[in-house]
């Protein structure tokens, strides 16, 4: 919750993994940092994407191998963990869903967004590695949406991304292949 409001690195979030990396770890992860502008799950949570979020990446990159420790940006779209009062989006899921933490309903995503959300995950990766981190680490945990497409607890899907295992497993194939 240090970035800036449009998610871009903040001079607070250097000096916080800077902090970290002065430790003597081997490796920093950046945790948590959203796809896409609906995916993130904090009004100040960081984002990873898009070119205008680069500059300070690099910074931050920079920042961690120079106080000694490797760098890892953990990447993740919240999915129906979502929470409109923070990203101002609609909260997207795999199927409809309430999370009972959050109280709002999620909208099923439709092909042609769950494929830009496959995009703004291999874009992120790219990004990321191109911002100078050693490890870019895609988060499928804790119910956030890569792991509701796994589901069969979240995924009441009846086309290529629900149903067998298979089907349930393509977005993060998908992702790789697009990598």
């Amino acid at each position: 919750n240090l970035a800036e409001t449009d998610g871009r690195v903040s001079d607070d979030i250097i000096r916080f993994y800077g902090t970290m990396a002065e430790t003597g770890v081997g490796l920093v992860t950046i945790g948590a940092s959203a796809v896409s502008v609906e995916g993130g799950s904090t009004a100040n949570g960081m984002h990873i994407g898009p070119a205008r979020y680069e500059d300070g990446l690099k910074r931050l990159a920079d920042t961690i191998r120079q106080n000694g420790a490797l760098s890892s940006a953990q990447i993740f779209h919240v999915g129906a963990q979502g929470n409109t009062h923070y990203t101002g989006q609609p909260v997207l899921g795999p199927s409809a869903y309430t999370c009972p933490d959050i109280g709002i309903k999620a909208r099923p995503l439709e092909i042609p967004e769950i494929e830009r959300i496959e995009d703004d995950f291999a874009a992120a990766i790219l990004s990321g590695l191109a911002s100078g981190f050693d490890f870019v680490e895609v988060h499928v945990a804790h119910g956030y949406l890569l792991h509701q497409f796994l589901s069969p607890f979240f995924n009441h899907r009846n086309d290529a991304y629900g149903g067998s295992d298979e089907n349930r497993l393509r977005i993060i194939r998908q992702i790789a292949d697009k990598v």
